[in-house]
């Protein structure tokens, strides 16, 4: 007998700035998963991944995403093998994913949806484990290439902009979201396409020059938490790393001479991200389309609320 799920909203959180932690204070590599991490910044939008589980249907562990059969989600498919090992249940599992957000830009999906995937299939399920959930997340998107510290982030509630302060999943790192009214802001994004993480990393000196950057930043901007600074200080870390490329850079600077509070890159995608107040959000997305008519243009409310559980589908402004 198959069992599904309700759906599983888990916002998407988007990274500006990050600092790889993946060793220790003697520079050895950190084995478990749980501690390794990243510490950054960013945003949380009420755009993400809704997911739903159907258990002991399908004849092999499986990933829709809008609505294609994706073998290639291998995040969601460690996270799959994970809630099995956990939880003990039989049967292969069929994963829906709803993405409203590009994917592979810096927009948090590989993290929501593994959030999503072990939190549908406990529903399915019908167990509670919640805060354990996260911790399985982080590992599937550690073990898969994924991700470092965005599934902390996508979890945290209480606000919708803030920092990952200590690496680690969950149940090790600490988050310290700003005092934020974004009632009068919405969060504006240009979208390029992807970039290949793996080459922003290609070496240890290149990683060494993200890491004094991303603690540089982490500092500046705990001395001023604000949504501005952060941007500010998000923009020359990817300046200085050279993450950024030069058209990426004077399009922040475009976007904010034109009505934005500030921007930055998307940590990581070809993409900038900004906080625009609301009354000026129309005139400025009708400029990038100007400018830009074949890039990808999200707009989004800022999310300061948990995870949701969804009897109907989650309003999207």
């Amino acid at each position: 007998m198959s069992r599904c799920s309700r759906s599983i909203f888990v916002p998407s959180a988007v990274s500006s700035f990050f600092e790889v932690c993946d060793e220790d204070q003697e520079g050895n590599k950190i084995t478990d998963p749980l501690r390794v991490g990243a510490r950054g910044g960013g945003f949380r939008i009420l755009r993400g991944v809704t997911t739903q589980a159907t258990v002991g249907q399908a004849y092999r562990d499986e990933v829709y995403i809008n609505g294609r059969l994706t073998p290639e989600a291998k995040t969601s498919l460690e996270s799959i093998r994970l809630a099995r090992r956990r939880y003990g249940f039989q049967g292969y599992v069929s994963i829906k994913h709803k993405v409203n957000v590009p994917i592979g830009c810096g927009f948090g999906t590989s993290a929501a949806g593994s959030l999503g995937t072990i939190l549908a299939i406990q529903d399915a399920l019908g167990i509670s484990d919640r805060a354990y959930a996260a911790d399985l997340a982080h590992i599937a998107e550690v073990k898969s290439f994924t991700g470092l510290g965005t599934v902390i982030a996508a979890a945290s509630a209480g606000g919708s902009v803030g920092l990952v302060t200590e690496p680690g999943a969950p149940s090790f790192g600490a988050v310290r979201l700003f005092d934020f009214d974004s009632s009068g802001y919405m969060f504006v994004s240009v979208v390029f396409g992807p970039v290949d993480k793996a080459s922003v990393l290609a070496s240890e000196k290149r990683k060494k020059l993200v890491n004094k950057w991303g603690r540089r930043v982490l500092e500046a901007i705990l001395d001023e938490p604000t949504p501005v600074n952060l941007l500010k200080q998000s923009l020359l870390f990817a300046e200085r790393t050279g993450i950024a490329t030069r058209d990426l850079l004077d399009l922040a600077d475009y976007i904010q001479r034109n009505g934005a509070e500030g921007a930055a890159q998307n940590m990581i995608g070809r993409a900038v991200h900004a906080v625009v107040e609301v009354d000026r959000v129309a005139q400025l997305v009708r400029d990038l389309r100007r400018l830009l008519p074949f890039a990808k243009i999200v707009t989004s409310s800022f999310y300061d609320g948990s995870v949701q559980v969804l009897e109907e589908a989650l309003l999207v402004k």
